[in-house]
């Protein structure tokens, strides 16, 4: 009687055991593998050489939701068979393989690419029933910690793009969207598809959209961002990349979306000094108002100051976040006295003086520096702030 050579394996409680030998050729032996599974070694095959095959033993009860990617190989020697030996775990093999693929594909994925990554037929719809896995369109499934951009992307075939995208890369956005904004091909129609769906996403239509790329690059998502936000709200994303490193200068010559005084005002106005979206407000609301505008000056002293207007004023932008404590109020009233002492007065303003009231702010400083802005500048404020008639 053939008896397979043993093999070492760390068990659960860390304990190292040996392989067990066939005792008969008829009784398939047991051999106790990490976290308490059982698996059945075959009856040996006439003539077959030993083989060696790897399994995912840890059957620890995995709840939805819960990553199943802890589990520890165990590598053991069996009799040869005519197909491969597969874990006889209950029923979770081939969760582990749908749970792979859609972590691999993004989260979601559609029917045809599961099927095309081997992941059973049957094991779809058993999935869906136990509620590891989520059904969120004709033939689209996702994991229930997947984006719902991600899944409604895969719905539609789509990239996420736009705004959507813009968030994904870390810019941020001066409002809030409540629906993911998705790109598709230009040459696509989305009438056949079920209208709750249309009505849960932003369907844009770009050229050279690829949906095979989840997600849009962040130059072309910042690019997309004309389609939905205000010239200010996008050069609000310009400035943030361009500091961040996202954007080279150079890149601004290839905006392509929006009429062509967007995209020159946006290439204008593009600074990467700005530390906030407050300052870059800030900062395009003096200068298209006519005011000569220095960003991050340092001031022996003192410290850098987010703005100097005309020499004559410091402009300082405050959110709330950042001035909570007693320690930052004492240290921001003792610059303003240091500034003082050197005949320039510092003006805070906060986020909802900027955004209820940003010509009222350019008015303000406009009286402090002793002189008026332009007399276009409400209206050019406006433009920018898309309330243009």
């Amino acid at each position: 009687m053939w008896t397979p050579r043993a093999r070492s394996w760390a068990g659960g409680d860390g304990e190292i055991g040996r392989h067990p030998s066939f005792d008969s050729a008829r009784q398939p032996a047991r051999c106790l593998v990490p976290g308490g599974a059982h698996v059945q070694s075959l009856p040996p095959t006439v003539g077959a050489a030993p083989q060696i095959n790897t399994v995912y033993s840890d059957t620890r009860g995995i709840a939805p939701g819960v990553s199943i990617f802890g589990a520890q190989p165990t590598v053991f020697v069996h009799r040869s068979v005519p197909r491969p030996l597969r874990a006889r775990v209950s029923g979770q093999s081939d969760h582990v393989d749908l749970v792979r693929a859609l972590d691999e594909l993004g989260g979601a994925a559609r029917h045809k690419d599961l099927r095309a990554a081997g992941v059973p037929e049957r094991a779809l719809g058993r999935e869906v029933r136990v509620g590891r896995v989520i059904a969120v369109g004709r033939g689209t499934y996702a994991l229930p910690w997947a984006p719902p951009e991600v899944a409604m992307a895969r719905v539609f075939r789509a990239q996420v793009g736009c705004v959507t995208a813009c968030a994904h890369w870390g810019l941020p956005l001066w409002c809030a969207y409540d629906r993911p904004h998705l790109v598709v091909p230009s040459n696509r129609s989305a009438s056949r598809r079920d209208v709750r769906e249309r009505g849960r996403v932003v369907l844009h239509r770009g050229f050279g959209a690829d949906p095979k790329c989840l997600w849009v690059p962040v130059a072309e998502a910042i690019d997309q961002a004309a389609w939905c936000t205000t010239p200010m709200e996008q050069l609000v994303l310009v400035d943030a990349a361009l500091r961040g490193g996202m954007l080279l200068p150079g890149d601004l010559a290839h905006l392509g979306r929006g009429v062509a005084r967007r995209r020159a005002w946006v290439r204008r106005m593009a600074s990467g000094t700005a530390e906030s979206p407050l300052e870059t407000l800030a900062r395009a609301a003096l200068v298209m108002s006519g005011f000569r505008v220095e960003a991050q000056v340092v001031v022996p002293g003192v410290g850098r100051v987010d703005l100097v207007v005309d020499d004559e004023v410091a402009v300082e932008v405050d959110g709330w976040e950042f001035h909570q404590g007693r320690e930052s109020f004492e240290r921001d009233r003792a610059r303003d006295r240091l500034m003082l002492t050197r005949r320039m007065p510092v003006m805070r303003f906060t986020a909802r003086d900027l955004r209820s009231d940003l010509w009222g702010v350019v008015a303000q400083v406009a009286r402090v520096a002793g002189r008026e802005p332009r007399a276009d500048a409400d209206r050019r404020l406006a433009w920018a702030l898309g309330r243009s008639p």
